[in-house]
């Protein structure tokens, strides 16, 4: 189990590009006018990012629980990230 976390986190330092140049700010700002408008907010549907919703609750969620910064904001993807990696472990053995 420490190999799979060590690849796994090696896998995540490796692809990270962090908020510049990636949806993340599109996801950002999908999540603020869900704050400020709700999910039929006037200006909501203006991001791509509107609908995705297994996306961008999550980041609202972990924007309530530890504040608007960036790793708030990597956080849930990182999660998904170690999930889906979980999964193809137990789906190989």
């Amino acid at each position: 189990m420490c190999g799979r976390a060590i690849v796994a986190a090696l896998l995540l330092s490796y692809a990270w590009i962090g908020y510049h140049a990636s949806d993340d700010a599109n996801y950002a700002n999908a999540v603020f006018f869900l704050f400020d408008d709700g999910p039929q907010g006037s200006g909501a549907q203006d991001f791509h990012a509107w609908p995705r919703f297994p996306v961008t609750l999550p980041i609202a969620a972990s924007f309530n629980a530890l504040g608007i910064n960036t790793f708030s904001l990597a956080l849930p993807t990182a999660l998904y990230f170690f999930g889906v990696l979980s999964l193809v472990f137990l789906i190989m053995h």
